[in-house]
């Protein structure tokens, strides 16, 4: 099931903090608190794939950016 409003969290998010990672994601926002670090991953590697998002991998941890 898609929800177009987690997407939209998820990138407004990314466009406050700059460079993110799921743990700091979820801190921010109670709603994708409550979902598993595994959900937001799904998430974000749909917004990745898609090219709306850039994954930028330092020192062995993930983090999100645009």
């Amino acid at each position: 099931r898609k929800s177009p409003f987690r997407y939209e969290v998820i990138l407004d998010i990314i466009k406050d903090n700059g460079r993110i990672s799921i743990s700091e994601i979820q801190d921010a926002n109670e709603t994708l608190g409550a979902l598993s670090n595994q959900k937001i991953s799904a998430l974000l590697k749909q917004l990745v794939d898609g090219g709306i998002v850039k994954k930028i991998i330092e020192k062995k941890k993930a983090y999100f950016g645009v």
